[in-house]
This record gives C-alpha cells, structure tokens and sequence, in this order.
C-alpha cells in the first residue's frame, strides 16, 4: 500500500499512538475550534490539510530515503536550530552564506514563495505551508502550498510531538490527540 493511496482515503490497519519515536505515520489533525470560525472556514481548514498530507506523501515518494528495515521510503525528523554549512547541496543549491539556521532558511524561502506566487497569498492569514514541514528530511525549500495559517501553525506545533530521528513513513489525517482515527 503506497503513501499516496493511504492519503487518499485508504483505511490504514494499526493506526495506534506508538510512543512517537522510532518509525510509523505522521498524525495530522486539525487546529483545535476557534470561537467565531465560521462552517465555510472549517471546510477550508479540512481542505488544506488534506492537501498537505497529499503533498507530503508524494514528497516521501519522490525524495525519501529508503529504510531497507522498513521496505519503504520514510523522511526523518530533524531539528530544525542547526546551522547547516556554507556548502552547496541537493537541499541547499545556494550554500548557506549567511550562516542562517535550518529554520532561518526555511523561513526565508516560504517569504520567497508568498512574493513570487503573491497572487496564491491574499493576506497574511494565508500561509506557505512547506510540504512537509522542514522538520521532515531537513529540506527549506520542498514545495509550498497555500494554507490557512491556523492549520500551517498546527502542523508545526504537532510536528514537535516526534522525538528527533523518528522515521515517517506516511502522513495521515486524525482526530484527536490520538493516533487512532479516519483518515483522509
């Protein structure tokens, strides 16, 4: 079963809270209720974040590494304060001159994104989501999307939830503060 299709909608046997070290899916859940969102807001939240567990999983696919172990390709959590080298590589073409940290870069090419797609970020409310978060394989600039800056802000924050080396095989939308749940 790829990632892709598991995105899609394809029930997950196991799904389970796993101690969020070692290896497993990524659980994505939705930003908790704000006071005074209205339904059509919601249904927006819901899109965007169905978007990005699609578009992370492709990027698994594409770029993962792949865990002989496991049989497939994951993406490993990282963190995010390094200072990477000035030295030219796949993640980082231009070096890193200004010896800016992993997050500092990251930053600097989703303010990039908003300029050059400004038409995609109407306001400030809408962010540019990296797919997957940079947290995610150590990649500043893996491809945006569009997203509601409480769902954007949310992904983050559960991002944290993952000790540093846990192995991501998939991304999965759940409920809860759970690993158990629909998916997609």
């Amino acid at each position: 079963m790829s990632a892709t299709n598991d995105a899609l909608g394809t029930k997950i046997e196991g799904v389970r809270r796993i101690g969020r070290s070692g290896s497993g899916p990524v659980c994505v859940r939705p930003p908790k209720p704000k006071a005074g969102e209205t339904q059509e807001q919601r249904d927006q939240q819901e899109k965007d974040r169905k978007k990005y567990v699609e578009e992370s999983n492709k990027y698994i696919e594409k770029h993962g590494e792949f865990n002989e172990e496991l049989g497939q390709n994951t993406v490993t959590r990282v963190s995010t304060a390094p200072k990477p080298p000035d030295v030219e590589t796949d993640l980082l073409p231009g070096g890193n001159p200004n010896n800016r940290t992993l997050r500092e870069l990251a930053s600097d090419y989703a303010s990039n994104e908003r300029k050059v797609n400004a038409g995609s970020y109407p306001n400030g409310s809408i962010h540019a989501g990296h797919t997957p978060d940079t947290c995610w394989g150590g990649n500043p600039n893996p491809g945006f999307i569009p997203m509601d800056g409480r769902v954007n802000t949310a992904i983050g924050g559960q991002a944290r939830g993952y000790d540093e080396g846990y192995q991501a095989t998939a991304f999965k939308c759940c409920t809860e503060e759970c690993f158990e749940g629909p998916d997609c």
